[in-house]
């Protein structure tokens, strides 16, 4: 998906349509093999397929309706739209399972609702936590107008607002998985918190943009890339 965008966005750039025709390319194909048809949500990669009972498992992280509205502005093709405003929606009610509003990596979703998995349904016994995935969330709400968008970005950063420290994960009742901080969870938190500058979450963005003020990591990719997209936002 990110490249898709990507595409999208040096097309805009240098005005060059093989890129925009590349985009196109892509976009169809993630439209054709990624996507759930019964819940109309994005699936977790084209592995997933209806054989699969990983068919209704939603990676939470991969709700980027920045990414979502760009793949309906090159296609026009609305079901990009019915996508974002799903996904946005099971976001939402993820969201509201839990009094911090935290939202864990992955999810089991139907057409009519969603739960977060138990322990470790595909990648790790953190699944069920906001841990490495779920982390890239206030990263990818940050901006967005929408209301649902707007609830879900808010929700989270008031629970982080909370902290003494932010550290890197957390179950969804809020207890800390670790004692130290990440600039992995940490990036992402900082820019959602731009959103509200000279409103509210200040203390949180003064605490958070230690991220733009260290050196990029050698040793940690991960870091290292959200750190970086986070400059680039900003």
């Amino acid at each position: 998906m990110f490249i898709a965008y990507s595409l999208i966005l040096a097309a805009r750039r240098w005005h060059d349509e093989t890129y925009r025709h590349q985009a196109v390319k892509l976009i169809n194909d993630i439209m054709a093999k990624k996507v759930n048809n019964e819940t109309n949500c994005l699936t977790v990669g084209n592995w997933a397929d209806q054989d699969s009972k990983y068919y209704y498992l939603l990676r939470t992280s991969d709700c980027l309706p920045k990414e979502l509205t760009a793949f309906y502005q090159v296609t026009k093709d609305e079901r990009w739209l019915l996508i974002r405003k799903t996904m946005l929606k099971r976001m939402r009610q993820l969201s509201n399972q839990s009094k911090s509003g935290l939202i864990p990596d992955f999810a089991w979703v139907s057409s009519t609702g969603v739960k977060a998995v138990k322990g470790k349904a595909v990648n790790s016994k953190y699944d069920g936590d906001y841990a490495a995935n779920a982390c890239r969330i206030p990263m990818n709400l940050a901006g967005v107008k929408d209301r649902d968008a707007k609830y879900i970005s808010r929700r989270l950063l008031k629970f982080f607002s909370k902290q003494n420290t932010v550290t890197a994960g957390y179950t969804m009742a809020g207890k800390a998985l670790n004692d130290y901080q990440s600039r992995a969870f940490s990036a992402p938190i900082f820019l959602a918190a731009s959103d509200y500058r000279n409103q509210v979450f200040d203390s949180l963005f003064s605490s958070q943009k230690y991220v733009l003020l260290q050196k990029l990591t050698g040793i940690n990719y991960y870091d290292a890339v959200l750190v970086t997209l986070t400059a680039l936002e900003k």
